[in-house]
């Protein structure tokens, strides 16, 4: 139950899908108000058809439909990597590894538009994997409409030096965010900066140390760990601030992405593009568990093409697919396994927040692995080598 469901908004029983009934708007022009304002007004284009089904048919269809896609949407990635698989294995994989998982149970709960972006981070992992880049330009400007943190992918293309791609990447996804509101007349310039004030807003809206909901974004990580320790008392600690933490996680992911970026084709695409799809999914101050929904097509694109090509040169190599199994199988737990304690009324798992740390590990030991081949590089350089002569 909701609780705050209006009778015209019951989609069915006393479930209304909260994310998808809260946001509304007359026209394509109309000023975002709401719940909206801390979207782009790019989403507009994935919720107009369910909007207008609504108007022709009704509140409850468009929800039904809207439900239905969601959930096509999440299992895509399940069911696209396990067309090799045997028929009697497939459905179990779709299942466990799918539609039952934590994130994916509450992403459809929520009745969130990150929903729809799900096949998009599949696209643009392929194209990374199959250097394809016009797919990741063209996935990441598609995702970037309904979320644009996902514009990160974009970095991916820097590293597999596909430069003109990339560049079409983020003037395309600047575009597609900015160019709506000029739309709106003479106030463009006043939309674009609600529209980040607004998001600014609701994501520092709750404290690091609030319990509920269920943050599972850097910051939060940080925090957890810096008061978990027995360092906790410590007069540095004591001193920290949300600000302080929140400076400290887009420290990490600046340092992340630029090794990513520089360090190019040395590391693996796939580790690259999963490190950059982590990233936009933890790094928001604010970011609910549902956002775990990343861990579908990642688990999708490993289970089909595996990591054996992954360089194993060194210890911190051969270490990098455990560090990546652990987030995925914490990522994929069942909603039902009430691990960590009440935080609210019923018990929640904590899983989503291990998971959450678990993908800071991954990224930072991708960070420290593509700087320690781009030195090994350096040094076995030929004019190194001469100098060293």
């Amino acid at each position: 139950m909701d609780g705050w469901c209006t009778l015209g908004q019951q989609g069915i029983g006393v479930h209304c899908w909260g994310d998808f009934s809260a946001i509304r708007f007359s026209s394509f022009t109309s000023a975002p108000s709401g719940p909206e304002a801390v979207y782009p007004l790019a989403s507009r284009l994935v919720r107009f058809p369910f909007l207008a089904l609504s108007d022709i048919a009704g509140f409850q269809a468009a929800l039904i439909t809207f439900v239905i896609v969601s959930v096509i949407c999440v299992v895509s990635p399940l069911i696209w990597a396990v067309r090799r698989t045997p028929w009697s294995a497939k459905p179990v994989v779709v299942t466990v590894a799918g539609i039952t998982t934590a994130p994916a149970i509450m992403l459809l709960d929520r009745g969130n538009i990150l929903a729809l972006a799900v096949p998009l981070m599949l696209l643009a992992l392929l194209g990374l994997v199959r250097d394809s880049p016009w797919t990741v330009a063209v996935a990441t400007i598609a995702a970037s409409s309904i979320k644009p943190q996902f514009v990160l992918l974009g970095v991916g293309l820097l590293a597999l030096r596909h430069w003109r791609a990339a560049i079409v990447t983020f003037l395309g996804t600047g575009a597609i965010l900015v160019a709506p509101y000029f739309v709106l007349g003479d106030r463009w310039f006043t939309g674009v900066t609600e529209w980040l004030r607004g998001a600014s807003r609701w994501s520092t809206s709750q404290p690091l140390s609030a319990s509920w909901p269920n943050n599972i974004s850097l910051p939060h990580v940080l925090y957890l760990l810096a008061h978990a320790g027995p360092w906790h008392s410590l007069p540095i600690v004591r001193t920290l601030v949300d600000r302080d933490y929140l400076v400290a996680s887009a420290a990490i992911g600046v340092v992340v992405v630029a090794a990513i970026a520089v360090s190019g084709r040395r590391l693996p695409p796939l580790a690259s593009g999963v490190a950059l799809l982590a990233i936009a999914c933890v790094g928001s101050p604010l970011t609910y568990a549902y956002y775990g929904v990343f861990t579908l097509p990642v688990f999708a694109i490993v289970y089909r093409y595996g990591v054996e090509d992954w360089p194993r040169d060194t210890r911190l190599a051969r270490t990098m697919p455990v560090l990546l199994a652990i987030p995925v199988v914490l990522g994929l737990s069942p909603l039902i396994i009430p691990f960590g304690g009440a935080l609210t009324s019923p018990t929640v798992s904590l899983l989503p927040l291990l998971s959450s740390g678990a993908w800071v590990i991954f990224v930072g030991a991708l960070a420290i692995w593509g700087i320690s081949r781009m030195r090994k590089d350096h040094w076995k350089s030929p004019t190194n080598a001469s100098t060293e002569a």
